[in-house]
């Protein structure tokens, strides 16, 4: 881009930085659970443009929010949503921050769709609506492709059981654990009750230790 744009005077291009003239500077570096912890030395950094975000989690972006402190900076999103429980969906467009801005963009934005593209379009709307809510919509999955229970979760939201269940504290609280160490590792809060059970809580990582959650729990 620095070469198509002419600017090959004004920007040094490094292997892993990008310098101009005027002192300002280009960084890039991954967010990963067990690596995001070496941007805590860019905290003069004023604008960070995050690609993919949609995966980052929980504890990348506790790290990353409050190292961009500069008056001033911002911190830009692109992506294109995943899970209805990612973090990144529930902390920037489930309930979004008073000085958090959201933009949706489709493909109805685009002044160049061509006509190739929207003929996939509509025959991915037609053979898997699910799918096409998600790749063409934008709307969030709310099960994993090919999760064993897909349908029955899928129903859940159907039947409108998926809701805020408050703690009962007459109640015990039992945790049930999914183990994953490069893949999420989800704990989950459940509460028994004669009629039903009820999960009212759960905690998500990855690259943790048991000490880790048993911490957090």
């Amino acid at each position: 881009k620095v070469v198509k744009l002419g600017l090959q005077g004004f920007y040094e291009v490094l292997d892993n930085e990008i310098r101009g003239a005027n002192d300002s500077l280009f960084l890039f570096s991954g967010l990963q659970s067990h690596t995001v912890d070496s941007i805590k030395s860019f905290e003069g950094v004023t604008h960070v443009w995050v690609e993919e975000a949609h995966g980052v989690s929980k504890k990348s972006w506790d790290v990353l929010i409050p190292t961009i402190r500069r008056e001033g900076s911002e911190i830009w999103l692109t992506l294109n949503q995943d899970m209805e429980t990612d973090e990144t969906y529930q902390r920037f467009i489930a309930r979004p921050s008073p000085d958090t801005w959201v933009r949706r963009v489709n493909w109805r934005d685009n002044p160049w769709f061509p006509q190739v593209l929207d003929a996939e379009r509509l025959k991915a709307k037609e053979q898997d609506p699910e799918a096409y809510r998600n790749i063409w919509e934008g709307e969030p999955k709310r099960t994993l492709e090919g999760a064993i229970y897909a349908r029955e979760v899928q129903q859940l939201y159907s039947d409108d059981r998926v809701c805020n269940v408050p703690h009962d504290p007459r109640l015990p609280v039992h945790t049930v654990w999914d183990l994953g160490w490069g893949d999420a590792m989800v704990v989950m809060l459940v509460q028994r009750t004669p009629l039903d059970f009820r999960i009212i809580d759960y905690i998500e990582d990855s690259h943790q230790t048991v000490e880790w959650y048993v911490d957090e729990l």
